[in-house]
């Protein structure tokens, strides 16, 4: 299993515009056969900071899920209400139970 999270952090008075952008690439993810897990946390003391906890079967299925529409359509969307650019951490499960 491969775990990335993505840290987005989002110009003030636009949480709600990212989390319109970010549903459409949720609901697409959570039906792509690679993906086991898609959450998105916003943080209890920064409301315009978002982190996206992602599980995925595999590096293809990385690359495959980031040439989705979905994808892409949630990106472009988001890519002028950042405040910043996004971040991400790449992590292989060594003891995990994502209920497989």
């Amino acid at each position: 299993m491969l775990i990335q999270i993505v840290t987005v952090h989002v110009r003030e008075g636009c949480a709600e515009e990212f989390l319109d952008a970010f549903r459409l690439n949720y609901e697409g993810t959570r039906k792509e056969p690679g993906n086991v897990r898609f959450d998105v946390l916003r943080h209890a003391d920064a409301p315009n900071s978002f982190s996206i906890y992602e599980v995925f079967r595999s590096a293809e299925a990385v690359e495959a899920h980031r040439q989705t529409e979905h994808y892409k359509e949630c990106i472009r969307r988001i890519e002028s209400i950042q405040a910043a650019p996004r971040s991400k951490v790449f992590y292989e499960a060594e003891f995990a139970d994502f209920g497989d």
